[in-house]
């Protein structure tokens, strides 16, 4: 099966992100361009808050 949805680019985040030449490794290996995010170690704690406090995710984000 051919995924519906194929990635155009990569956006690195976390601590790995930082590691020296991980971006051109997965540049080379991969053949699509990467990125690093703004802030690598936060992004995604801030993303989730952010996803937390948008009334448009109530309906699949509760509390089980």
């Amino acid at each position: 099966n051919v995924p519906r949805i194929a990635p155009q680019r990569l956006v690195l985040a976390g601590g790995g992100a930082l590691l020296h030449g991980v971006s051109l490794l997965l540049a080379e290996q991969t053949g699509l361009p990467v990125s690093v995010a703004e802030d690598p170690l936060n992004c995604t704690a801030l993303g989730a808050g952010r996803t937390l406090e948008d009334s448009t995710y109530a309906c699949v984000l509760h509390a089980g």
